[in-house]
């Protein structure tokens, strides 16, 4: 699903939110464009609503959800159905997605649009793996999910910490200054690879639980 590009904040740009790319989503939901603000609906292959989503303020935030470059959020209704959260990400005008980093729906989900941590990067690299077979899906998914508890576990070191969000954010920073560095060396050298493997994202990701 995709959500109508916004003229947003200064600093950002245009965004888009809609559903990430390479999920399982009815073709006649995938291309539909809606504004914020109007309901948008994903069809089974009937052409029956399955679930309605709508989509509205997007915003800078302040809330205390770990992030490594611009928080926003968004507040997010469904309408039946089963929401899925995990599946949305925000879409710049460049083309470059930012995966949602936390939240839920109905309430809001939140958006990294820096992102200096990579996870989105990684997210979209994991998706992109060759390979449909049921091993290599589970291998993909498991990959998957260790970034949603990455993220999971660096937020609620944040949460728990004291001070305003910024300052909590800025201690954790400094705290793991060294591993940052290693981190953000590691994701240079990853990101010059055109197709990175499975091998190079597994050890993106155990440098990256050393963060947690």
């Amino acid at each position: 699903m995709k959500i109508r590009k916004l003229v947003a904040p200064v600093g950002i740009a245009a965004v888009a939110v809609g559903m990430a790319a390479g999920t399982a989503v009815p073709a006649s939901a995938a291309n539909n464009i809606k504004p914020y603000g109007e309901p948008e609906s994903l069809k089974d292959v009937y052409g029956n609503p399955m679930i309605t989503y709508t989509v509205q303020g997007l915003r800078p935030s302040s809330d205390a959800v770990f992030h490594n470059g611009r928080l926003y959020e968004a507040n997010v209704t469904n309408d039946g159905g089963v929401p899925i959260a995990a599946l949305f990400n925000a879409r710049a005008e460049s083309g470059q997605n930012y995966r949602i980093i936390g939240g839920g729906i109905p309430g809001k989900i939140y958006f990294d649009v820096t992102n200096r941590l990579g996870l989105s990067w990684l997210r979209e690299k994991i998706a992109a793996l060759p390979g449909r077979a049921h091993w290599q899906m589970l291998a993909k998914s498991a990959m998957q999910d260790d970034v949603s508890a990455l993220t999971r576990a660096v937020t609620a070191q944040v949460a728990t910490a004291s001070g305003s969000a910024s300052d909590r954010i800025a201690a954790w920073r400094d705290k793991n200054r060294r591993a940052l560095e290693r981190s953000g060396q590691l994701f240079t050298e990853l990101r010059a690879v055109p197709s990175p493997d499975a091998a190079m994202l597994s050890v993106a990701l155990r440098e990256l639980r050393s963060l947690a």
